[in-house]
């Protein structure tokens, strides 16, 4: 079985300190980030966008975002499930490259 790699960015960071978590009652309960409202409203893509200065504010204070702008949030988004894996199993996170053997939760840090 191949090792996984993931590479930890600053974005990532970013979007996990800003990242809602609540109390999700149902069978035993559990925290939970908030699907609805992951970093704080309804409007993800421009919740990101703000938080990551990514877009341009045009004159009626509405973020602009190219498609690829879009897409690649869209990404990061996504990928938090794997980087709040990682924060989990190790305590502590940092930008560079994770290495998962075996399909575990088990991510340590690779030095390369």
């Amino acid at each position: 079985m191949e090792d996984r790699k993931f590479k930890v960015e600053e974005d990532h960071i970013q979007l996990l300190k800003n990242m809602r978590v609540t109390w999700n009652d149902l069978c035993f309960g559990s925290p939970t980030v908030d699907p609805k409202r992951p970093y704080g409203s309804t409007t993800v893509i421009e919740d990101m966008a703000k938080m990551l200065n990514i877009g341009i504010v045009d004159k009626d204070g509405e973020i602009q975002l190219t498609d690829l702008q879009e897409k690649k949030l869209l990404n990061l988004h996504k990928e938090t499930e794997t980087v709040l894996e990682i924060l989990l199993y190790n305590c502590s996170i940092k930008p560079g490259v994770y290495v998962n053997k075996g399909y575990s939760n088990e991510w340590i840090f690779s030095v390369e």
